[in-house]
């Protein structure tokens, strides 16, 4: 199976090493937030398009093409600093209503377990991702959870950590 990517990591896969950036800089200047302070727990889900019949034959068939991968956040804890800057995005965006900037975002799904320990980790960058707030509130503390929708166009690269601030790095096309 040559051109497959091996699993780097010994043994079972951590979940650390399946990650989730979101660009939250206002300028062309990309600059990758990983999402997961205070989350214990986010899966990505892959949303297949299929289609399954039997022909007049009697032969049964199926096909998938393509898919639409989703990832809901919750709960997000609202904080302040660095790790905050995407709560002040989506609330900015609430409270002005500027819905369309919620279809605006860059994303990046990390790939740890493929990549040497230390980095550079594959990863893939969706350049049309829709980022939707679920609810804000909470007992003690602030949650903001939300769900993201990656779309767009897919640039796959690497990038150099698995958190806080990463930066992605585009793969040449045949190197």
């Amino acid at each position: 199976m040559s051109g497959i990517a091996r699993i780097q990591t010994s043994g079972d896969v951590q979940r650390k090493y399946l990650a989730t950036a979101v660009d939250i800089s206002d300028t062309a200047t990309e600059d990758f937030l990983v999402i997961g302070y205070r989350i214990t727990d986010s899966a990505i889900e892959f949303n297949p398009e299929t289609e399954t019949g039997t022909d007049i034959n009697g032969r049964n068939f199926g096909s998938v093409d393509g898919f639409e991968p989703t990832q809901t956040f919750e709960p997000h804890r609202l904080t302040s600093g660095e790790l905050g800057a995407i709560g002040e995005k989506l609330i900015h965006c609430f409270r002005y209503r500027e819905f369309q900037k919620l279809s605006q975002f860059k994303c990046l799904i990390i790939y740890g377990m493929l990549g040497p320990e230390g980095g550079p980790y594959p990863a893939d960058k969706y350049n049309a991702c829709t980022i939707t707030p679920q609810n804000i509130g909470g007992d003690r503390w602030t949650n903001l959870p939300f769900q993201v929708i990656f779309g767009g166009d897919v640039t796959h690269g690497t990038v150099s950590s698995l958190i806080n601030k990463t930066v992605f790095t585009p793969t040449v096309p045949g190197g």
